[in-house]
């Protein structure tokens, strides 16, 4: 029997515009991804994946590497679901994308089954849009029967129970709960500014609405994203980040990541991430310590841009105060950037207007920052041709 999947309503709602290019934002990888037939079947399958085949959205990985799981191979999967079996969270079934013009038949399963045998993976299911094949594993573990339906997560889960007795459920998110800070690189004076900000960046339901300050515009607040780090008996690591959608200066749509936690030797690192397609790269990462000018009515933000620079051995050159004076003027103040201010005393809320307005600030010059290393390296490139 052929299997069909109907795909036609899980479709993005929206399209967004960088570098004329559409992209949609991918609510489960929190990713912005060009519009492509094979970005857009990844998206159908990882919303069939927890609507109708009932898989938690915790559970479900997308573009795993085969070395995160200790394998030797450059490989990936489009999909990987886990379960906690005996305390550890395993891989128990994969979802494998394939072109829309692919006919399927069984060698187009060959690399994930030799993942799923090592593996202890029981379901492997393969789609080309339109059509699916599904397969469980024998008793044996060595090879695996074609079977006629999709399965669901709770029978995916039951094939495991004789290892787990029953026992396996899914992990609950744990509370966020902000890191302890060393007094020995961060005064006292600082410490409950910075419990502040963390509290503000991982208070998930304190939602940034739509608005526009200073050349760029918030289009989105995103929430927190978190990012698996390991798996089994590693020890499993969340990066957890407050992510925006923005429209920058030149009108392109962006993701920017705003985190806060201590460095090895327990200073408060405030990092700005920028999304690149599939890579994210930490563009801005300042000490907050350093940063804060404290008086007896207000805390105010800024960054000694020649200091800073000297610290992470790029030049401050006339290029970068050229490119700050272009885009956003009102930040420069000779060699030192103004991020903003606010009353001592005062909450620091996500809703609050200042603190809205410094983490645009933070972010206009991180797409600053992006844009002129993106410039030097274009010239740089230049240079080595001739």
């Amino acid at each position: 029997m052929d299997l069909k999947i109907d795909l036609k309503q899980f479709v993005p709602k929206q399209m967004y515009m960088r570098n004329g290019v559409k992209h949609f934002l991918d609510p489960y990888r929190q990713m912005l991804v060009p519009l492509t037939q094979e970005n857009l079947l990844l998206y159908k399958m990882e919303t069939y994946a927890i609507q109708v085949m009932g898989v938690p959205k915790q559970m479900v990985y997308t573009k795993q590497s085969f070395r995160k799981y200790g394998m030797d191979s450059s490989k990936v999967m489009d999909l990987v679901i886990h379960d906690q079996i005996n305390g550890e969270i395993k891989p128990v079934a994969i979802v494998e994308c394939k072109s829309t013009s692919l006919k399927l038949c069984h060698t187009t399963t060959s690399h994930i089954e030799d993942f799923a045998k090592k593996n202890h993976v029981n379901y492997l299911i393969v789609t080309n849009g339109s059509e699916v094949d599904s397969y469980i594993s024998r008793e044996d573990r060595l090879s695996f029967w074609k079977i006629d339906n999709i399965p669901d997560y709770a029978t995916i889960r039951k094939s495991y129970e004789t290892e787990d007795q029953g026992a396996a459920h899914p992990v609950k998110t744990k509370k966020i709960v902000a890191p302890k800070f060393s007094s020995k690189r961060t005064p006292k004076v600082i410490q409950p500014i910075v419990m502040d900000w963390m509290r503000a960046l991982k208070k998930e339901f304190d939602k940034c609405a739509p608005q526009t300050f200073g050349g760029i515009s918030i289009v989105g607040d995103c929430g927190l994203r978190k990012k698996l780090t390991g798996f089994g008996s590693e020890k499993v690591q969340n990066i957890t980040q407050r992510t925006f959608l923005i429209k920058d200066f030149q009108g392109n749509h962006q993701l920017i990541s705003l985190d806060l936690a201590p460095d090895d030797s327990g200073a408060p690192i405030l990092s700005v991430t920028i999304d690149d397609i599939d890579n994210r790269q930490v563009v801005l990462s300042l000490d907050l310590s350093l940063i804060l000018d404290i008086d007896e009515k207000q805390t105010c933000m800024s960054l000694n841009l020649k200091d800073y620079f000297k610290r992470e051995n790029f030049d401050f050159n006339n290029e970068l105060k050229q490119l700050i004076k272009e885009r956003a003027p009102h930040l420069l103040d000779e060699s030192k950037v103004n991020f903003g201010c606010w009353e001592n005393g005062s909450t620091i809320e996500l809703s609050n207007s200042n603190f809205k307005e410094i983490l645009i600030q933070l972010m206009s010059f991180a797409v600053i920052l992006d844009e002129h290393r993106g410039n030097q390296k274009v010239k740089e490139k230049g240079t080595k041709k001739q």
